[in-house]
């Protein structure tokens, strides 16, 4: 995004651009798109692209679309069309048109998210942007200033049309909002008609809202309950005879029952040093000196008589020793 506002001062930042884009794609999927939007809103709206040669434009294709194609043909040998199928309907059409998994909402989901997280910020960068026309402006060129704009605008709106909503969708609008709020306040303390005490309760304002936003932060971390395999995981942790052992899983989700989710898997490394081993029951039977965490839910007679731990949610198995 930063190199979109760079593209007035060159052209061959598009290549960056391009090449961000690609890496965005292989990390995060179709949720890199809104860069691709961004790009090409700021190109129309600047008058950048009728400054653009055909040779750029072709450069940049190869930049942003070499990558994701060396990877689709890598991907493709593995097995096939399945999971491009999966990725267009699942990840695409279906998180656009209905709400997966529960994350539901409606057009105003991502409004009541930043009022809930950064109300006393939005309140100031407001008051601050009424007041800013007394000021003179300096430093930010005009167009960097759209591609800033758009870098909050285009995700927001994008995100907010699509049906399935989850609050760290818009997380790439904020680094925007902060450059965005750091040049309005920058030009309100520099400006030609600044002013001893407004600077004084500018500054006051800042660390007002500082303040506020970590502490509502520190209380959110500290009423959020540990989900009950994570609690489980931490329980078996603090077991001397466990610590470090191989453990298996009976309770992933998204890769399948016997992967581990990143929360679990996180838990058992930190908690407990446990070295997590995807596979399932099935590994776990052939392996000679294991544990295997599972759902009460999931337990069966032959698992019950190998129990050696249990909490509300979760039960311990464990192999025999050679």
């Amino acid at each position: 995004m930063l190199a979109i506002a760079r593209i007035e001062e060159d052209n061959r930042w598009l290549y960056l651009v391009g090449l961000g884009f690609a890496l965005a794609f292989l990390s995060k999927s179709w949720h890199a798109g809104p860069i691709l939007v961004v790009l090409g809103s700021y190109l129309i709206l600047s008058g950048q692209w009728s400054k653009l040669h055909l040779r750029e434009v072709l450069l940049f294709a190869f930049c942003s679309g070499f990558p994701v194609l060396f990877w689709a043909v890598l991907r493709f040998g593995r097995d096939g069309f399945t999971f491009f199928d999966l990725m267009i309907r699942t990840d695409l059409l279906k998180r656009t048109s209905q709400p997966l998994e529960g994350h539901v909402g409606n057009f105003w989901y991502y409004f009541e998210v930043l009022k809930g997280n950064y109300l006393y910020w939005a309140i100031f960068l407001a008051l601050a942007l009424l007041l800013q026309r007394f000021f003179k402006p300096e430093g930010m060129p005009p167009k960097a200033g759209l591609a800033i704009i758009l870098w909050i605008v285009v995700p927001f709106l994008l995100f907010s049309v699509a049906r399935t909503k989850l609050a760290w969708y818009i997380l790439p609008i904020y680094p925007a909002l902060a450059i965005w709020m750091g040049c309005t306040f920058s030009r309100m303390i520099r400006g030609n008609a600044r002013h001893l005490a407004f600077q004084s309760l500018l500054f006051l304002g800042i660390l007002g809202c500082l303040a506020k936003n970590e502490g509502s932060i520190l209380i959110r971390i500290r009423q959020v309950p540990p989900a009950g395999h994570q609690l489980a995981l931490q329980q078996i942790a603090s077991m001397p005879q466990y610590r470090g052992a191989k453990i298996f899983t009976m309770c992933g989700t998204y890769g399948g029952a016997g992967h581990w989710d990143q929360a679990h898997l996180l838990c058992a490394e930190l908690y407990g040093d446990l070295k997590a081993k995807n596979g399932g029951l099935g590994t776990f039977l052939q392996d000679k000196n294991s544990l295997l965490l599972v759902p009460k839910s999931e337990m069966t007679d032959a698992l019950r008589q190998a129990m050696v731990w249990e909490n509300a949610m979760s039960c311990l198995v464990r192999t025999p020793k050679k």
